[in-house]
């Protein structure tokens, strides 16, 4: 196939990747592409080392970075019951929360900082969490309420229904600052999360926030 600006970018960035992941194969098709073969984890995390090699599959569409590339495990290795449930019923590892990486990645729209801030700590994750069953780093639950963990950071509250009501509040026509701000503050609205809100609002991510949020709210 004749090569377009994105799989030029690609082939450019993959050539980086397989620097240092010299095992991976690069197939270009017309709405993205694939990298396939053996991917190795070694990190030294505690003055202990973990060594290992996976076999992957990284799908990367055109709307890269905008949309999130889907990673799979070839070998089945990694499976729900094995890996704290943080892998999606049709297979591909559920590296973090997709807002979070959205956002790294509109900052470093990179296959090689997708693989260093995402694959390879996911799969060192795993042979930690196979070893000592926790996770090294702590870890989001699965499923909606890992999400509103995540948001729970993002807005920095501890309890996930204060988070997803602030999510909510984004949606509004009138973000009212003389109410008492949810977060429990004791301040009001306009001296509190206002202000963030009303940026998240107008942010280029809005679309995100709002998936996010109809996503928790079924």
């Amino acid at each position: 196939m004749k090569m377009d600006a994105f799989h030029e970018k690609m082939a450019d960035q993959f050539s980086e990747l397989r620097r240092g992941q010299p095992h991976l194969s690069l197939l270009l098709y017309d709405s993205g592409i694939k990298i396939t073969g053996p991917y190795v984890v070694y990190v030294e995390f505690n003055n202990e080392q973990f060594l290992d090699s996976f076999s992957l599959e990284i799908v990367v569409d055109k709307g890269f970075p905008e949309t999130v590339p889907i990673v799979k495990e070839l070998e089945r290795r990694i499976r729900p019951v094995n890996c704290g449930a943080h892998i999606y019923p049709d297979g591909h590892l559920c590296l973090e929360v997709n807002t979070r990486i959205i956002f790294e990645l509109n900052n470093n729209p990179n296959l090689l900082f997708f693989s260093d801030t995402f694959i390879q700590p996911y799969l060192f994750g795993f042979l930690y969490y196979q070893k000592y069953h926790r996770f090294p780093f702590g870890e989001y639950a699965h499923g909606k309420k890992g999400v509103l963990e995540y948001y729970c950071t993002v807005f920095d509250v501890c309890d996930v229904g204060i988070a997803k009501e602030l999510l909510g509040l984004i949606f509004g026509d009138n973000l009212k600052g003389h109410r008492y701000c949810p977060c429990g503050s004791g301040k009001r609205f306009r001296d509190c999360h206002r202000n963030q809100t009303v940026t998240m609002k107008e942010s280029e991510f809005l679309d995100h926030y709002y998936n996010d949020f109809l996503f928790v709210s079924r």
